[in-house]
């Protein structure tokens, strides 16, 4: 008999929280989150297990699923719509259940902001197993997620190999004539046309470089890719013997090499990574949202009827790619990287538009088109449910032009951003020509990380009781054109970058920004999060900085941005300009004790805000109103003032296009009720 209990601080909803017990002829066994509890049944370790009595319980049976073993963290959804965790308790095989409690959530009473926690919960999770190697997975108290993180860049060089190894020196009939204008395009010709065959003008690309790789966490669409797999190994275990694909797909080899990035393929079942090809903001778009089956075919035709078609080969997949000319993503194709359950497949060397009614009529999965028979090109591989396919990587690339050495090529390659912050909801959207104006209240997971960033900025005894972010496509847009204006200034100046901060005051060692520092001692520890060093401009010094001011003005900044006062009560000790510091005490205390949404009048607020500090006049006198001034007489872009070489330091900017406010955060004293 096994039994969960929440503990005494909380409900059981995270593998830090539930509590679990083993009832058997050998006597009983206390799990914590699913490991056994040090000293035994009521032994030592964990503190005596008792249940709050103001809170609200429910109470679910969660079956181990196929494939789980003991310590294995396993996700599911309760009746009210939560997402828990807890291990596999010891003991315990695929099939066997075991009873959790969980605190009742309480109703949201903020209407008019989106709650990330509220659009989770429409993502039904059953009981499944996570990646191991996900960031949100190795987060405590993380219950559900749908975010997309930048992978760091030293893994660039695994995706670089999966490129190569999957290159094939072949076009076809699909990839497009470059000709810039219609007129002149040659027509579709079997085999492609003479300018994209090797040796033709500009010709095929010689191979492709990784510029950024995003990896897609979504627990809900994982938990409906797992469960479709477990349906088909179910349908099939019933029927003949599967048969294995053959040759078996080229990146087979490469995945299993690199296990801290691929989850280990379940072969049986003909579960294999594949590539799908398209433009950025249609991959992000997807990873977002998923496939649309009912949008196949729109760009290339339906060979073996309306599905998702992916490729083992990148080459094939690339002659879907488009980059965006004259716009952000110029010179930059997506490929997405995804894990796919073919199942039973249909094999056919023939097109054959009617292959999706095959598998419709349940004889089969999928179909795998080989025209590497008939056509010398390439194996085609089709699914036509979306949930048999799971976008786990979206890899952001250049092609490397066949009149290009690879070192001058990689060379001439700056570092890439998205044009939007990947974990934004509207991340996939062209802000130039979509607007969006939305908020969202942050989940428990970004609170704490506010929360310790705020610790690491001197701010002691304070809690993040809430906080927002802000998506704000008008505001933003005037942040990327500054950002732009000092790329080119950078590159016309020769430089790799402008001076930073304890290089201007001579500290290397300790002059670090403190945001900066939190964030990239986090980077290092392998900790990959939504805010990020990873998502800043180190060159044109972008930095996270804080803001402190009243809760009004505050929401009047997140509705019409920054506008630099004429008078005000504060900010002309060094000048006209916006004020931001390093050391969130220094913010706070521009910002008055309101009454909060905890209903205290305790509260006070800060905006976190990215601000361009570009290049910076740097002063360490007590007070000089000419600071600003001097900056833009000699073209800097801000003033970082350092009183008496001993603090706290300031950052103020020159124009409101500089800054770009992100989170809204409300402090209060630690001990003070959650909202």
């Amino acid at each position: 008999t096994v039994f969960g209990y929440p503990d005494a601080m909380g409900c059981a909803q995270s593998s830090a929280s539930v509590h679990i017990k083993v009832s058997g002829p050998g006597g009983t066994v206390h799990y914590h989150g699913g490991a056994p509890r040090a000293g035994g049944a009521g032994g030592g370790g964990l503190p005596p297990v008792t249940a709050p009595v103001q809170a609200k319980q429910g109470s679910m049976m969660v079956k181990v699923p196929v494939g789980a073993k003991p310590g294995q963290l396993l996700q599911m959804q309760t009746p009210d719509g939560q997402k828990i965790q807890c291990q596999v308790p010891h003991g315990l095989g695929p099939d066997r259940t075991f009873q959790v409690q969980y605190q009742l959530k309480r109703k949201s009473n903020s209407p008019n902001v989106i709650d990330e926690e509220d659009r989770l919960k429409s993502k039904t999770v059953a009981a499944h197993i996570l990646p191991s190697y996900w960031t949100n997975v190795q987060i405590p108290d993380n219950d559900a997620f749908d975010q997309m993180i930048y992978v760091d860049s030293s893994l660039h060089e695994t995706f670089n190999k999966l490129l190569e190894v999957t290159y094939r020196e072949k076009a076809t009939q699909d990839r497009k004539c470059p000709k810039r204008f219609e007129r002149e395009r040659c027509p579709k010709t079997p085999g492609g046309c003479p300018c994209v065959n090797p040796g033709g003008v500009p010709g095929l690309p010689t191979g492709y470089r990784v510029r950024r790789v995003v990896r897609v966490e979504d627990s809900g669409m994982w938990a409906d890719y797992v469960a479709k797999r477990e349906q088909i190994a179910v349908m099939r275990e019933l029927a003949e013997e599967m048969p294995q694909l053959e040759p078996a797909v080229i990146s087979d080899e490469a995945v299993d090499e690199y296990s801290n990035t691929f989850e280990p393929l379940e072969r049986a079942l003909n579960e294999v990574y594949l590539w799908h090809g398209t433009n950025v903001r249609a991959a992000l778009s997807i990873a977002r949202e998923d496939f649309r089956i009912d949008m196949a075919g729109s760009n290339a035709g339906t060979m073996y009827g309306k599905g998702c078609y992916l490729a083992e080969n990148c080459t094939k997949a690339d002659e879907y790619a488009k980059d965006e000319p004259h716009g952000y993503y110029e010179g930059v194709f997506a490929l997405l990287l995804c894990r796919v359950s073919m199942g039973k497949y249909f094999y056919t060397t023939e097109r054959n538009d009617q292959a999706g009614e095959k598998v419709k009529s349940g004889e089969f999965d999928s179909t795998v088109g080989d025209r590497t028979k008939k056509a010398n090109t390439f194996r085609e591989f089709v699914v036509y449910d979306t949930e048999q396919v799971y976008p786990e990587y979206v890899i952001l690339y250049s092609r490397q032009p066949r009149a290009e050495a690879l070192e001058s090529f990689r060379f001439g390659l700056m570092e890439l951003h998205a044009e939007l912050p990947v974990y934004w909801q509207h991340c996939h959207v062209n802000p130039t020509i979509n607007r969006f104006e939305k908020q969202y209240w942050v989940r428990a997971t970004s609170r704490r990380l506010l929360e310790d960033l705020a610790t690491a900025c001197n701010c002691t005894g304070k809690k993040v009781l809430a906080a927002r972010r802000i998506e704000v496509s008008s505001t933003w847009n005037r942040y990327v054109r500054f950002k732009l204006r000092l790329k080119e200034e950078l590159s016309q100046l020769g430089l790799p970058a402008f001076a930073s901060a304890q290089l201007l005051e001579g500290k290397m060692e300790r002059g670090e920004i403190l945001t900066y520092t939190y964030l990239k001692n986090l980077y290092g520890q392998g900790v990959q999060t939504t805010i990020s060093v990873d998502g800043l401009e180190d060159a044109i010094q972008e930095h996270l900085l804080w803001h402190g001011t009243s809760k009004e003005a505050a929401e009047a900044i997140v509705r019409s941005d920054f506008r630099i006062p004429e008078d005000a009560k504060h900010g002309f000790r060094f000048g006209s300009g916006l004020y931001f510091a390093e050391d969130l005490s220094k913010s706070l205390s521009y910002a008055p004790l309101e009454r909060g949404s905890d209903g205290g009048k305790s509260s006070q607020f800060v905006l976190l805000c990215r601000v361009l500090c570009g290049q910076m006049h740097y002063t360490d006198h007590m007070s000089d109103g000419m600071a600003t001034a001097h900056a833009k007489q000699v073209g800097k872009h801000a003033v970082l003032a350092n009183p008496s070489s001993k603090g706290p330091r300031e950052f103020i900017v020159l124009s409101e296009m500089q800054v770009y406010p992100e989170y809204l955060v409300e402090l209060a004293p630690k001990g003070s009720m959650e909202p």
